[in-house]
């Protein structure tokens, strides 16, 4: 089999999932990654729709569900900490059937855990440069020597490096939704969260407040709307005085949490947004998960669609006996609708998340739908013959 020399950028989600597939069929897998070890903890992700095929499909389903952290109510509150609604779990997270709800270190460590024997991994490390000729690619990476690959899969997140690299600065590709931010921490609360989470909203915010298990910290997640806002990415501080700011005519326990938030080791701030690109290869290198389309937050399919598209580019590269040409161009076929539905949807739902005009209930029957929709939205190969033949 030709091109069978990859290397993938990133070790979240999307990343491992991707290199189990190749692994699987034939393929030498490297994957580096910045971070120093696997990122653990995180925000609560979701699995659902087709995403489960594939985690079944893997092996990994039993052992991811191990950590699942689906919450048992959801209290929806007003801006004076008046509850307005009562959701169960399964609405909250429009959850159905086997579809599960974990951390997103979690789901990493069970996709590292599956891969590690089988893949190099390279942590501590990036790509500093790439030069793409007819038969290989030249990587220089940040430390250590140079190493020639036959293909590049940048799966580094919404911030791509490889992306960046390769097809230009993320300006290009950023998709605003509206001026949307969130931020996320760790904080200490008197709140009975025992698989409970709460919802309280403002004209332009919302808190989202939880506990993923009992012997963990509670989360809060701060998802709000500020026009022409101005911030360094390097300046936690400062990013901490903005959610403040923000946030400081909130009743209920937000001042409490606020508190909290400004000591907070693990702050986590950024733009709510899209990644738009109209082509997600160029030569011998492809984008995918949140570094190619990411659908934002909102849509809580981020992870789905990224474990989707790793099943779908491996199985492609295999059928075509790595063209990867041909296989770049029939994954673009499969994924694109697909895709859209999902970017579809986030940009929907951050709309009802960050009420504008009146602070109301929003998670519906049509909500539901349109998640199910699109976390369904595709029709999956079956998992190509794991012995594969060189096409003539």
């Amino acid at each position: 089999m030709r091109n069978k020399r990859v290397l993938i950028s990133g070790a979240s989600i999307a990343g491992p999932a991707l290199a189990y597939w190749l692994h699987r069929y034939g393929f030498e897998v490297t994957i580096v990654e910045q971070a120093d070890v696997l990122r653990m903890g995180g925000y609560k992700i979701d699995i659902r729709g087709k995403a489960i095929d594939v985690v079944k499909s893997m092996g990994i389903y039993d052992e991811a569900g191990k950590f699942n952290v689906a919450q048992v109510g959801v209290s929806v509150l007003d801006e004076k900490g008046i509850v307005i609604d009562e959701l169960t779990p399964d609405a909250m997270g429009a959850h159905k059937g086997d579809d599960l709800e974990l951390l997103k270190g979690d789901l990493s460590r069970v996709l590292y855990n599956a891969t590690v024997d089988h893949c190099e991994y390279i942590f501590s490390n990036s790509i500093k440069s790439v030069k793409q000729y007819q038969d290989e690619l030249d990587v220089e990476f940040v430390s250590g020597p140079s190493r020639q690959f036959d293909l590049l899969i940048g799966a580094d997140g919404i911030h791509s490096n490889v992306r960046s690299l390769i097809f230009g600065d993320e300006s290009l590709f950023s998709h605003n939704l509206g001026d949307y931010y969130v931020a996320i921490c760790s904080i200490e609360t008197e709140l009975h969260l025992e698989r409970h989470e709460f919802l309280y909203s403002q004209i332009d915010k919302l808190v989202n407040v939880y506990c993923p298990h009992v012997s963990q910290a509670a989360k809060a997640m701060f998802v709000f709307r500020s026009p022409s806002l101005r911030y360094s990415y390097k300046d936690i501080g400062q990013q901490k005085e903005i959610v403040a700011k923000l946030y400081a005519d909130a009743q209920w326990q937000v001042p409490h949490m606020l508190k909290d938030m400004s000591k907070a080791p693990d702050f986590y701030f950024d733009e709510v947004k899209q990644i738009r690109m109209d082509r997600w290869s160029k030569g011998r290198t492809i984008v995918i998960g949140d570094a190619a389309f990411s659908p934002c937050l909102a849509s809580g399919q981020g992870t789905s669609v990224a474990l989707v598209g790793a099943y779908v580019l491996a199985g492609e590269l295999a059928r075509a006996g790595g063209n990867y040409a041909r296989a770049f161009a029939d994954y673009e076929i499969q994924m694109r609708s697909f895709v859209d539905l999902n970017q579809k949807l986030g940009e929907t739902i951050i709309e009802f998340m960050v009420p504008k005009l009146k602070v109301e209930a929003w998670i519906g029957p049509s909500i539901l739908n349109m998640i199910q929709v699109a976390a369904n939205g595709i029709e999956l190969k079956e998992v190509f013959n794991d012995k594969i033949q060189t096409p003539h």
